[in-house]
């Protein structure tokens, strides 16, 4: 079983105040752009906007996980993004967006769904979700993701 701690940094959350779904990839690509495992930015960005148009990552609840497995990633991490105020993110539940968990790693197709499961678990949880969605800074994100 993995710890999403594993892949979760305090580097790796941010807080962002932004108006619109182009402006927050914006600041999510300005914020991972120095990231260690990335080869490749402008590649990186371009995969995942082309994720993006395929279909809305917006899983619903107030939640979005765009993600690449691309092995213009070293590693897999997990940024996550707290926006200051919810932003329409044609989520399939039709519900703005709060929280963006940003997952990005090598072609490992299992890594990944583990990642990914892990993380809906948490959301679908109603307890969890409010706790999460009610976390305050930096410290009460970390804190809440090390118990897993």
């Amino acid at each position: 079983m993995i710890k999403l701690s594993n892949y979760i940094s305090k580097e790796n959350i941010f807080f962002i105040d932004k108006n619109s779904k182009l402006e927050i990839f914006d600041e999510i690509f300005e914020k991972v752009k120095n990231n260690k495992y990335i080869k490749n930015i402008e590649i990186f960005k371009n995969l995942i906007l082309e994720r993006e148009k395929i279909v809305s990552t917006g899983i619903g609840m107030g939640f979005a996980v765009p993600h690449i497995k691309n092995n213009i990633v070293e590693e897999f991490f997990i940024s996550i993004f707290i926006l200051e105020k919810p932003v329409d993110w044609n989520s399939i539940d039709n519900k703005p967006v709060k929280v963006i968990f940003l997952i990005a790693g090598p072609e490992n197709h299992n890594l990944y769904l583990q990642i990914l499961s892990k993380l809906i678990l948490i959301i679908r949880n109603f307890k969890e979700r409010k706790a999460l969605l009610n976390s305050k800074n930096l410290d009460e994100i970390y804190s809440f993701f090390y118990r897993f």
